[in-house]
């Protein structure tokens, strides 16, 4: 299984009986579910006999990990964990390995970095079971941590302006594509993204959230609630729009930080997120500050300085109550990629002209507004010469801020200087943010040189399409293979990719493939560019446009059932490529944006004509016949290699 570190496989088998000894809560539950035999399962702490069979039986010296464990299958099976958390990685570990049988043998398995997250927004309160689907497989790859962005989605009972302009706004910006698509172009100075996919656009109460936060609590799953302000913060600043940075933008999304009010507000919200989730952690944001020394507060001001102390009086609010502050990074350090642009804490001049675009302009809550074109880096000169030109200052605060803040450094792959960044150079703690565990270049170095662990990131609506075709499934799944295997190494790319797919595949299909079930193999055959157009994309997914055809089901009692095929869900090209290559822009590798999609709903086989990708779907009767049917316009499209009832 993708958290298995050491291993060695003996002869024999055996069958459980569900029982269990020395474990409660969740894990109890997870041995309760492997049935069919006699043996019991025993928990204990690591002694030296443990100490001793890894020795033994692997060759290794026993390394202490609170969330290390060994599983000892014999003729009962002994797991090994000195925490709770542990004891329910150790349950789930063997569930994975559990197919009515267990092999004998030992496993011992241990994480190479303590903190391992996904970072994600609050589910649709229609997609409350898929979040739990999701956290279970967080579980079993081996997470400890979820990085969950707030907003205006929970109900702040001293603020209820905040729920109700977060309603109105959310409601507007996603009443069609094009106002989503075109919401950060109706300002002439650069916008944040837009976030109105969080909680689909609506708002839970505080109860409700409750129950998201104890699901995660039974299963060790630390959620980091994040509550931006100075930046991200139309949930704020529309109900509030004296807190702006400029009076004239109507949906800001950055605050003044020289406004007393500002913080006033979120120390608020701070109060009844702390109620709610009872955190250990904070996130306070403060990502992507482009809008800076604007108002007549903040003009003549050291943009460093105004920065430092709003973070540190967010610091210092949370500390005085026990809570540490997460945030993100990129104002800690001034990197340039490969191209030669300036990123993070760069000062750096934007440019923007009335858009040249067939869409000139946007409604939003019963006012329209004209959308500008945005140039980051490099601009026509007609553009520089017309177009109003906004300066990103350049902030040098690090030294000013403490070290114990967690920073979120979603900038690693543009800085080279692994051991030389300012994180190591100032001692401060970090994990990798926004990573692609696929993609990290010299991640065993990045540990080494004070990366406390990483965190993979979903800006999609969270439901279970969104967040696969955002590659976010895959990069979960490969960064189980980099955490918790210590000897593999990026040249193990091939072998990690398709561990990843396979482990993925029966973690999300147990259900299904142990019973009576459809499976097929197949692939698409012609190039549909289209087909990737919501990659790392926020909008929502047209599930109609992604549908090649269906596989129609007819049972011999006469009901039908159709499965639909669907590119980038279930299918996806066969010309992938299984290689990658070092990026030109940034100190990280380029991989295939295709088949990382498929995650879960596929595993994949390679032979002369290419990729194949296998799914299954459940049956609910006796097969009389299967047979593909393609959508209209796409008769071309998919090849079918196998069709099979199990």
């Amino acid at each position: 299984m993708l958290t298995d570190s050491y291993k060695k496989i003996e002869e024999g088998y055996i069958t459980l009986s569900g029982k269990s000894v020395g474990v409660t809560g969740v894990a109890k539950d997870v041995i309760s579910s492997l049935t069919g035999g006699e043996a019991e399962v025993v928990f204990k702490n690591t002694d030296d006999f443990a100490v001793k069979l890894v020795w033994d039986k692997l060759g290794k010296k026993y390394v202490a990990n609170e969330e290390g464990f060994i599983i000892h299958v014999d003729t009962n099976v002994t797991i090994y964990a000195d925490s709770d958390r542990a004891k329910l990685f150790a349950a789930c570990s063997l569930k994975d390995k559990y197919q009515g049988r267990v092999s004998r043998g030992l496993w011992w398995s241990y994480p190479a970095c303590p903190h391992r997250s996904l970072r994600i927004f609050i589910p649709p309160k229609a997609e409350k079971e898929y979040f739990f689907s999701l956290v279970d497989q967080m579980v079993h790859l081996g997470y400890n941590s979820m990085l969950l962005e707030i907003c205006g989605a929970l109900e702040f009972k001293k603020h209820p302006e905040i729920n109700k302009a977060w309603l109105e706004y959310c409601s507007s910006v996603r009443e069609n594509l094009e106002k989503y698509n075109h919401m950060n172009k109706t300002y002439y100075r650069t916008k944040n993204s837009i976030h109105t996919c969080n909680a689909g656009g609506d708002v839970y109460t505080q109860e409700e959230m409750k129950e998201l936060v104890d699901y995660c609590r039974e299963r060790f799953i630390d959620i980091v609630p994040e509550v931006p302000s100075l930046s991200h913060s139309e949930y704020l600043l529309v109900p509030h729009p004296e807190l702006r940075e400029c009076d004239d933008e109507d949906f800001a999304s950055t605050a003044c930080p020289q406004n007393p009010g500002l913080n006033e507000l979120v120390f608020d919200l701070y109060d009844e997120v702390i109620e709610v989730f009872k955190p250990k952690a904070l996130h306070i944001g403060h990502d992507e500050w482009w809008v800076m020394c604007v108002c007549d507060k903040c003009k003549d001001k050291d943009p460093s300085e105004l920065y430092a102390n709003n973070v540190l009086e967010s610091y210092n609010y949370l500390k005085e109550r026990g809570i540490k502050t997460y945030m993100w990074a990129d104002k800690l350090h001034k990197v340039v990629d490969k191209k030669g642009e300036a990123h993070g804490a760069s000062e750096k001049l934007i440019y923007a002209i009335p858009t040249e675009g067939s869409v000139k302009s946007i409604e939003v809550m019963g006012k329209t507004y004209p959308l500008y074109d945005i140039h980051w880096f490099e601009a026509p000169d007609y553009v520089k010469e017309k177009g109003f030109c906004h300066k990103i200052h350049e902030i040098n605060c690090s030294h000013l801020l403490p070290a114990d803040i967690m920073y979120v450094n979603w900038y690693y792959s543009v800085d080279p200087y692994i051991g030389g960044s300012v994180f190591h150079r100032e001692g401060k703690d970090m994990i990798l943010g926004n990573t692609e565990p696929s993609n990290v270049t010299n991640y065993k170095e990045r540990f080494k040189y004070g990366a406390q662990g990483f965190s993979v990131s979903s800006w999609a609506e969270t439901d279970e399409i969104h967040t696969q075709s955002w590659g976010t499934v895959y990069q979960l799944g490969y960064g189980a293979v980099i955490a918790w295997n210590h000897d593999r190494d990026e040249l193990s790319y091939k072998e990690n990719v398709f561990d990843t797919m396979n482990g993925l595949f029966e973690l999300r299909n147990r259900d299904v493939l142990n019973a009576p079930h459809l499976e097929v193999t197949h692939t698409v055959v012609k190039e549909w560019k289209e087909g990737r157009k919501y990659y790392i994309s926020m909008e929502n997914i047209d599930r109609d446009f992604l549908t090649l055809g269906e596989y129609h089901v007819t049972y011999k009692d006469g009901k039908k059932e159709n499965f639909p095929v669907m590119f980038a869900v279930n299918i996806t090209h066969k010309d992938v490529s299984l290689d990658r290559c070092e990026s030109s822009v940034n100190w990280c590798y380029k991989t295939d944006n295709d088949f990382p999609r498929v995650a879960s709903r596929c595993t994949m086989t390679h032979d002369e004509d290419g990729v194949w990708y296998t799914t299954v779907m459940p049956l609910n009767g006796e097969v009389e016949k299967c047979e593909y049917v393609p959508k209209k316009g796409f008769e071309d499209y998919v090849a079918v290699k196998n069709m099979a009832i199990k």
